[in-house]
Formats: C-alpha cells, structure tokens, sequence
C-alpha cells in the first residue's frame, strides 16, 4: 500500500500561556496522525514538556529533544485509532511550567501505515540532533523495509531564514514565532539520512522517523535515499 501523508493544520502563537488550541480537522479510522510541536521561554530556565489533548484519542510522546541551550524543545506526539470512525475538532497543546513565550505546531496524518496501540507500531524508530549548523542531517540506522516512509521535523532559532528540505521531500508550511521556526518534511520512501538546511549558520534541533507500511510486500523496491547494504 502506497504511503500517503497530508498536512492537517499548523499554527503559532507568540502568547506567554501554558495552552495552545490547534485549528479544527478531521482524523479517520486508520490514520496515524503526529502531532509536532516547538516551545521555547526567552527567560532563563529549560523549555517545559508538551503533552496533548483531543479528538477522543490517546496522544503518546514518541521523541523530544531539547537545543538552543535548552531554551527550546521539540516534541513529535503520536496517536491513532480503529473501529472509532470519523472525528472533526481541535487539539489542546499544554506545556508544563511557566513563562512558556511561544508555541509552533504542526499536525500531520499518514495513511497506509500500521496503526494500532495508539499510533506506536507505526514507528519503528526515532532519532534526534541538535547543534549549530546551516543544515543537519537527522541520522537513523538501516530500515527495516524498503516499503516503509520517512518523516522528520526540524528548527531553528533565526526566523528569516527558510528551513529547506533536501529534494524528493514534501516540506509543510514553514511556522514562526519571534523565538524559533519550525517545518516537517516527508517521504513516501525510505531514507536514513533526512536533511533540511536553511542557508547559514544557526542554532538547530531536529527529530525523525520510520514509519511502517501496513502492507509491505505491495510496494517493495530499492530504497530512494540513503544506504542499503
């Protein structure tokens, strides 16, 4: 089964609260659907920790990753559902503590992947990076299989940069506050090697992952990037 992702909403808010409200989307049996979120406080202390609420559905933490001297966090959350049907709403991003300066976020459903046990055996494996570059590649190790899809978020502090990603990738909209930038990038293949760059040097921070096709012998074939031994 060929693997298809679509951008369901993304947002920004340059609001010091501890909630952020997504815009209003629909999520489908069968569709694993992650959520991708950047926090970050311009005062002192380390970025809070993200969960989130909506859609009647359970909303599992699957990688986060701090970076610009912990200021910022990156967070990639994951859930999915059978046998529910069709929901229409928002979802309700919280992150803990206080002084929380600014929130960007970006929802994204795949279909054609596994979903079950709340979108985890989905993913076969997470990486994160982080540093001070003007790219970075978010390694992962050998896929599993070559019908698997490739997924990968990435950040970066100056905000007048555009955050790229290398070709054959389908890029999200690009979402900015006055702290940080975000944009998720994808796919429908297999690659160990995901990059986005942005042109000059900067502060950086970025997560991706394997997702696993739900019908893998349907669409076997040479990988379209990265090393296959």
């Amino acid at each position: 089964m060929a693997i298809v992702f679509t951008e369901l909403t993304s947002g920004s808010s340059n609001t010091d609260t501890q909630t952020y409200v997504t815009g209003s989307f629909s999520i489908a049996d069968n569709e694993l659907v992650t959520v991708w979120v950047l926090n970050g406080k311009s005062v002192s202390g380390t970025a809070g920790t993200v969960t989130v609420t909506g859609h009647s559905m359970t909303w599992v933490s699957a990688e986060d990753q701090l970076g610009a001297f912990n200021a910022l966090r990156l967070t990639m959350l994951r859930a999915a559902k059978t046998g529910v049907g069709t929901t229409t709403g928002t979802l309700t991003i919280t992150v803990s503590g206080t002084q929380n300066s600014c929130c960007n976020w970006v929802v994204v459903k795949t279909t054609g992947v596994v979903v079950t046990t709340n979108g985890g055996d989905g993913i076969d494996q997470v990486a994160d990076e982080s540093g001070y570059a003007s790219s970075m590649a978010c390694n992962l190790t050998a896929f599993a299989n070559p019908a698997n899809a490739t997924i990968a978020g990435f950040a970066i502090v100056d905000t007048s940069l555009t955050i790229t990603a290398e070709a054959g990738y389908i890029q999200s909209t690009q979402q900015e506050t006055f702290l940080a930038a975000l944009r998720v990038q994808w796919l429908s293949g297999t690659d160990e090697n995901p990059v986005a760059s942005w042109g000059s040097l900067d502060l950086c921070l970025g997560i991706s992952a394997e997702l696993i096709n739900s019908t893998p012998g349907s669409t076997l074939g040479a990988r379209a990037y990265g090393y296959s031994s």
